[in-house]
């Protein structure tokens, strides 16, 4: 409980999570021991100032007493730490402390007692706000998805552009993949040359389990139909925060010239990325496969952008 309440200190918002912890009282309603559950809420704040005091090295992070500033990023006129890839594995590892490992994400906040999604959704959290949730959704993400939608916008802000990668080797930590036939939604922690490891939610489909540094193979990785989503500025990107869709299928070419070579077609779905809005006539866009060209914007509506959240 000591590292549960540890405070973390980011610099762009301020989240309040409540952490549920779960007390044993003697009852009647759980019918194998006549033990009945009830439950302490506590609040942790997570406020806003970067850090740099966490390691990749999940021994070495565990030791550590405190959580130590670095200054105000804001100051730094070259780089954006936002998208500094060392910045975002620590800043990742440090929220092991407000979503331990073995803990479930539910009943409003972070608890020890689990759901049981099978009887329904009544103790799963939900998530409602940002591009990863409407990729995917229409409104509110929950479980896997929910989890990992909010841990993405906690590192990277909710105005950061999105778009999809299509290979293994292009994964980075922050990095969000539709996974297992596109079932189950994961976070990787951190990349190596044949596995990554990662932070997910309800990885077992029962109860809201949170687990950490569980590794996937590439070869794993590459035998599963996928979608992954980075939220590193990708080539050619304006800081666009939009999504898209076309009616019917529609040509993405490799210029903005129609005479140009059709890199694939976008369907109806999933979701468009619009990396570069700049041009009055094209959209430089990713597909859902990773592929990146050039739409038309009159075959394009625009099905969320930041302003609309």
């Amino acid at each position: 409980m000591k590292h549960l309440l540890k405070p973390l200190r980011f610099t762009a918002a301020v989240f309040f999570i409540a952490a549920v912890v779960c007390i044993n009282d003697i009852g009647n309603t759980n019918s194998s021991a006549g033990i009945k559950n009830s439950c302490l809420n506590l609040e942790i704040t997570v406020s806003a100032e970067p850090f740099e005091g966490e390691t990749s090295d999940p021994e070495q992070t565990a030791e550590s007493e405190e959580i130590t500033d670095t200054g105000n990023f804001s100051d730094t006129e070259t780089t954006d730490y936002r998208f500094d890839e060392k910045y975002i594995e620590d800043k990742l590892n440090g929220y092991r402390y407000v979503f331990p490992d073995g803990y479930y994400w539910n009943l409003g906040g972070v608890s020890t007692c689990p759901c049981s999604n099978g009887t329904g959704t009544d103790k799963c959290n939900f998530y409602s706000t940002g591009a990863l949730v409407r990729y995917f959704y229409t409104s509110d993400a929950t479980q896997c998805h929910g989890f990992a939608a909010m841990i993405s916008d906690m590192l990277f802000g909710k105005d950061a552009p999105i778009s999809t990668v299509s290979s293994f080797d292009e994964l980075r930590p922050g990095d969000v993949i539709r996974f297992e036939n596109l079932e189950h939604t994961l976070m990787v922690l951190s990349k190596h040359d044949d596995y990554i490891t990662v932070v997910e939610c309800n990885a077992n489909y029962r109860d809201c389990i949170i687990n950490w540094y569980r590794k996937v193979t590439k070869s794993t990785f590459e035998a599963s139909d996928t979608i992954c989503i980075t939220r590193y500025p990708a080539e050619n990107s304006d800081g666009t925060s939009m999504l898209g869709f076309v009616t019917w299928q529609a040509p993405l070419y490799s210029e903005k010239d129609e005479s140009s070579c059709i890199i694939t077609y976008a369907h109806t779905w999933p979701n468009l990325c619009i990396i570069n809005s700049s041009d009055p006539e094209w959209y430089y866009v990713s597909t859902a496969d990773g592929s990146k060209g050039y739409i038309r914007k009159d075959l394009v509506t625009i099905s969320w952008s930041l302003s609309s959240d």
